[in-house]
């Protein structure tokens, strides 16, 4: 697909495949047309996402041209609106800069900042029509802000002289229903072997908006699990947690997919009391922003000793059979073992 139009400068954003950092592309040109891209690997995704658009010139700060006479209607759930202070990396910032936002009847924002280091002296807010949502002493990243307002303002004071970073000020910005009741779902769940996979992978349409899913882990005494994650989630907004269930402690733990990965792996063992434990997984979205998903394998170990005669030629006799997703200096609690050497 090809987009043209009679002017001079053309901006875009877009990533493929979903990850936790999107944009993957910030993308400024002279040109006035844009290329869908055809060659990335079909296996790791199904198609490009984002948005161009078309700007006489380039000034004020990005995507501020939108809201310059009058605050910009988001009108769809699946429009995601991507801001940044400077239109590229390590600019000094001359101009304030200013988005407004409008939504339709029944439906707010949530706005989610992924870099922020302004200077000392300059100023930021999120606003609506009546509060202060943000300044730049209390901003986060990766932390969503929901408005139920119908109105939104983030504003950055005139950059600092000879100030220079990366990227000051980055955000998206999307539609969210003021009504965010969770809906249950069923999440798939499949038996194989020795191991349970719990998942909501859906590369074509990604999950939907403000679900909840759970699954009970039942882990036998004297045993073992892998517990090895990997997908796309909305980063640190939609997420997956546990707790263990009648515990002192039923504080749930979110399972993080570091940053540049799509994998995660931890143990769970049960050692210390003669019983089994439970342990309840829940998946929770919110509102906007979707991925394809998650998938969870739980890998039962068998703690068992190795009946395998040690060799006094080598330092690598290990004291278990491991499967291969355990580390070869983990080894069971409780576990009696003769070794022939």
């Amino acid at each position: 697909m090809i987009v043209e139009m009679e002017i001079k400068m053309l901006l875009a954003y877009y990533q493929f495949p979903p990850n936790n950092g999107f944009p993957n592309v910030f993308l400024l040109s002279d040109d006035t047309s844009y290329l869908v891209r055809n060659d990335f690997p079909i296996s790791n995704s199904i198609a490009e996402q984002g948005f161009v658009t078309f700007m006489d010139h380039f000034e004020g700060c990005p995507m501020e041209f939108l809201s310059k006479d009058k605050p910009f209607l988001i009108l769809q759930e699946n429009q995601i609106l991507h801001i940044r202070s400077n239109f590229d990396n390590y600019q000094i910032r001359e101009v304030p800069c200013q988005w407004r936002f409008v939504s339709p009847n029944g439906y707010g924002f949530k706005i989610v900042i992924q870099k922020f280091n302004i200077s000392k002296t300059t100023s930021f807010r999120i606003e609506n029509s009546t509060q202060i949502i943000a300044n730049e002493k209390s901003a986060k990243t990766y932390h969503p802000y929901y408005n139920s307002d119908n109105y939104i303002q983030i504003t950055l004071s005139k950059g600092e002289a000879n100030f220079i970073t990366d990227m000051e000020f980055q955000a998206y910005i999307s539609l969210i229903k003021n009504s965010q009741e969770k809906t249950n779902i069923s999440c798939n769940v499949l038996f194989k072997n020795n191991t349970i996979i719990w998942s909501n992978i859906n590369e074509t349409k990604g999950y939907e908006n403000n679900i909840q899913c759970f699954y009970e882990l039942i882990l036998p005494a004297n045993a073992v699990v892998i517990v090895s994650m990997t997908g796309y989630l909305e980063n640190k907004i939609d997420y997956v947690k546990y707790h263990e269930i009648g515990s002192y402690d039923e504080s749930s733990k979110i399972i993080e997919i570091p940053d540049y990965q799509n994998e995660i792996d931890f143990v769970i063992d049960n050692f210390k009391d003669n019983f089994d434990k439970h342990f309840m997984f829940e998946f929770v979205s919110d509102g906007s922003v979707q991925f394809s998903g998650f998938n969870i394998v739980f890998e039962f170990v068998n703690c068992k000793c190795n009946e395998k005669v040690a060799e006094c030629s080598t330092y690598e006799n290990r004291l278990m059979e491991y499967p291969p997703s355990l580390d070869e200096y983990y080894y069971c609690g409780n576990l009696k073992c003769n070794i022939t050497v």
